[in-house]
């Protein structure tokens, strides 16, 4: 299932962001899609290109909806953007 909401919207979810297995920040969700989510309302400023887990959490529960993996696409202004899923490129062999 996709939702797209928009860059003001609120899905009434909460994502923790862990940074090398650390609780670092919270954000809010304003899109979720399978291959793409978007935060806002993040303090921290994460490095572009960083692995990082969510966890996703309903507002109104303290209980986890699950962890994604993504790495960070854009960090400014609050926004972030991941990217998630399986974002592996095949290795290509080079003749020898």
């Amino acid at each position: 299932m996709e939702r797209r909401l928009g860059p003001h919207a609120s899905m009434g979810v909460r994502a923790v962001i862990y940074y090398r297995e650390v609780p670092v920040d919270i954000g809010e969700v304003t899109e979720i899609s399978s291959s793409a989510v978007q935060l806002r309302d993040v303090s921290l400023k994460l490095p572009v290109g960083a692995s990082v887990e969510i966890e996703l959490r309903p507002s109104n529960t303290r209980a986890s909806r699950g962890r994604l993996r993504g790495r960070v696409r854009h960090c400014h202004d609050g926004r972030v953007g991941l990217s998630i899923g399986g974002g592996q490129k095949a290795s290509r062999s080079v003749p020898g």
